[in-house]
């Protein structure tokens, strides 16, 4: 079955995915309003001519479990029948292999690590890598694809977003936002967000090149009704939680009734099958050492060869050419451990399943590869390349088949691909204590950690699927995404405890069950460490909830939260900082109708409407912006408010909008009643009148940026 641009696929995906047998008609409502919106996404799409128009993005943001995974797979297969070029991507390696198989972030943008600057001059560094030899099939891919997926989109920043906007314009010489890529996505802005830079939904596209919906039922614990009071009451405000000691008893009786306490991560409880989580590297890392001790017993008992690899940890002093020295120094070798995903001891035996800490060659980090060739001690005393096979983007270590190792040729008929995997030292040298320090050990490779009472069990793949056991250790960080199917435990102590209410969000929805979750810790402790977490709150907070109660789509139609009248984001309430930080929109050209007022005389204001706001706005303080704003003894002025969400309007249709507007505020001051809170009223009267007849997604969005106490009114 084939189809292109001119001979689409004739498939609707509102009638031929049904509902799952166990999933509420609230959850199925919201999860087809989704792929309804990019069912007309996909149509306007493929109708436009050019760069002419502009369709917008999808963001379906939603609680975990709430199915947002599987949409954004629906809404990518809905534009392959349409015969558009699709390609996915996330920048968690392992949420890009899990939607369609596709390429990390950093290597389909071949954008810069570690690098700091705007993101103009980390777009022209990516720009100037894909154009290099090495990357012409990344640079074609993005100059031909029609559609993008980006899962778990809000680990991004607002930079960074604006980062891949500046690549995609430039490569695709479009003026139109990314290009004219058509980008779905998903995220959750209360699980694990951007690492640095500001929150995803601070960024200006948010607010003109994208519509956002909400999925807000759990599919993933459906069967376990306190589960999802549990997950409900993490996912609260920050503020209602700590004026509110009902919940505080309701969260404590249901931790402790529901949610199974241990000891510590060593308890006989925990057997094999239990993934082990941590909040930290450091925990992670030492359970990683503690495999590789009872493995090399377990072989030793089996009678099974192995070979241990030991990491060189180098030196030289910086900015010189001596030779790289060995060293035992423990400061270094600590910071490296911190530092480097490698770590300082990997087993090597038949069938060893590893886990890639890098982009390389064939595979991309976090992928799962399998040792078939047990390495000489030759080959590791001169860390000679080790060839492997790479597992195929529908690999999960969750489920695999416990017997003998399967064969090379077993495993391409699986859909493996051989790779080889090089040592670390060409990497980027750690500059500390006055010296370059380096890690050697086998190139993006870290033992997939497995506590396993017969090692045997480490040696198998995937191929019956009735044999299944999720197994191992990670991050909290590293599960975001993901849906584990056995039991998990985390642990809560004051060494290793969460302390972001993200990673508690993460911990607590990653099971069907509450009974699947262990603590590991004192319960009273754990507990109330838990409520403190979720009591914090960061300077963004309240601001991203504004944006999303008022601008979000509820895809069940039922609003649970109360929205701001007239659906209204007003930055001298939500907006952290002075609102003379606040950015404008700069490189969107979607339309804007505004309103100026004068910093000398406040009582003088202005309407206009325009393409770019940032670029008026400089227009107007120059003098030459409008024969309104001229006069010098008004200047400078600055953004009062402003409608936006203008892409589907011409310039005409801008107009009527400024003429409605200017209309209302005379009426106003012949009345007598022309203060500045009037004319801003003025402003949502006319977006209001306008979002009555037109449809949800394409609906005006006002911005109120200043305000002035009615007290100077008198």
């Amino acid at each position: 079955m084939s189809c292109n641009k001119t001979k689409p696929l004739e498939w609707d995906p509102l009638t031929e995915i049904p509902k799952y047998d166990l999933q509420t008609d609230e959850s199925y409502k919201e999860q087809q309003a989704s792929v309804s919106l990019a069912v007309k996404a996909v149509d306007n799409y493929s109708k436009q001519f050019g760069n002419v128009t502009q369709t917008r993005g999808i963001i379906s943001e939603g609680a975990p479990g709430s199915g947002k995974s599987f949409v954004l797979l629906v809404q990518g297969l809905l534009a392959m029948t349409r015969g558009l070029r699709v390609l996915s991507s996330a920048l968690m390696a392992k949420r890009s292999m899990a939607v369609g198989g596709g390429y990390h972030l950093h290597k389909l943008f071949c954008l810069e690590c570690n690098q700091k600057g705007n993101p103009r001059r980390l777009a022209e560094l990516a720009i100037d890598k894909l154009h290099r030899k090495s990357n012409l099939k990344m640079l074609h891919l993005l100059m031909t694809m029609d559609v993008l997926l980006l899962d778990e989109v809000g680990t991004l920043s607002a930079q960074e977003l604006s980062q891949l906007d500046c690549i995609l314009r430039n490569i695709r010489h479009s003026n139109t936002p990314f290009g004219g890529v058509l980008i779905f996505s998903s995220m959750d802005h209360q699980q694990i967000g951007t690492i640095k830079g500001m929150p995803l939904l601070l960024s200006s596209h948010i607010m003109t090149d994208f519509v956002l919906i909400r999925l807000k039922h759990s599919v993933r614990c459906h069967g376990d009704a306190a589960l999802q009071r549990i997950q409900q009451i993490t996912r609260m405000s920050p503020l209602e939680l700590q004026s509110s000691q009902d919940l505080h008893d309701e969260f404590t009786e249901l931790m402790s009734s529901k949610v199974q306490f241990v000891s510590s991560m060593k308890d006989p409880k925990l057997g094999p099958e239990v993934l082990r989580m941590y909040s930290r590297r450091a925990e992670c890392a030492s359970a990683a050492e503690d495999y590789v001790d009872s493995s090399i017993q377990n072989l030793t008992l089996q009678g099974k060869s192995y070979k241990l690899c030991e990491a060189s940890d180098l030196t030289r002093p910086l900015q010189s050419r001596r030779d790289l020295q060995t060293t035992n120094d423990p400061a270094i070798k600590k910071m490296l451990d911190k530092k480097r995903r490698e770590p300082r001891r990997l087993l090597f035996h038949h069938g060893a399943l590893f886990e890639a800490t890098v982009n390389g060659k064939g595979y991309s980090q976090s992928q799962i590869v399998i040792m078939i060739e047990q390495p000489t001690h030759e080959d590791i005393d001169s860390w000679a390349p080790l060839p492997m096979m790479a597992a195929p983007a529908t690999f999960s270590p969750n489920d695999f088949h416990v017997g003998r190792t399967p064969t090379k040729e077993e495993l391409i008929n699986e859909g493996w691909t051989e790779v080889t995997i090089h040592v670390t030292q060409e990497r980027n040298p750690l500059n500390k204590y006055g010296s370059e320090c380096y890690r050697k050990q086998c190139k993006s490779l870290k033992v997939f950690d497995r506590f396993l009472a017969p090692l045997q069990q480490s040696l198998t793949v995937l191929f019956a699927p009735d044999t299944i056991k999720h197994i191992g250790s990670s991050t909290i960080n590293k599960t975001q995404g993901q849906t584990i199917i056995g039991p998990v435990a985390i642990e809560v102590t004051p060494k290793c405890s969460p302390w972001e209410k993200e990673q508690v969000v993460v911990m607590l929805s990653r099971t069907p069950l509450a009974s699947m979750i262990y603590i590991a810790g004192d319960k009273d402790f754990a507990i109330e460490k838990i409520w403190s977490v979720l009591c914090k709150r960061t300077q963004w907070t309240d601001y991203v909830e504004s944006i999303l109660k008022n601008w979000a789509i509820d895809g069940d139609g039922v609003e649970s939260q109360k929205v701001d009248e007239n659906r209204v984001l007003d930055l001298h309430r939500a907006f952290p900082w002075k609102l003379c930080n606040v950015t404008l929109p700069t490189d969107n050209d979607s339309g804007f109708v505004y309103m100026l007022i004068s910093v000398v005389n406040h009582d003088r204001t202005y309407v206009g409407q325009t393409k770019n706001i940032s670029i008026r706005l400089n227009q107007h303080n120059s003098g030459f912006g409008a024969k309104g704003t001229a006069p010098a003894e008004y200047l400078p002025y600055a953004p009062c408010c402003f409608i936006t969400n203008m892409s589907n309007l011409d310039k005409h249709g801008r107009e009527q909008i400024e003429k409605k507007w200017k209309k209302l505020n005379k009426l106003s001051e012949q009345r007598g009643e022309g203060f500045l809170e009037n004319r801003i009223e003025n402003g949502r009267t006319v977006m209001e009148e306008y979002n009555s007849r037109a449809s949800r997604e394409d609906w005006l969005k006002f911005v109120v940026c200043v305000t002035r106490d009615k007290s100077h009114n008198k």
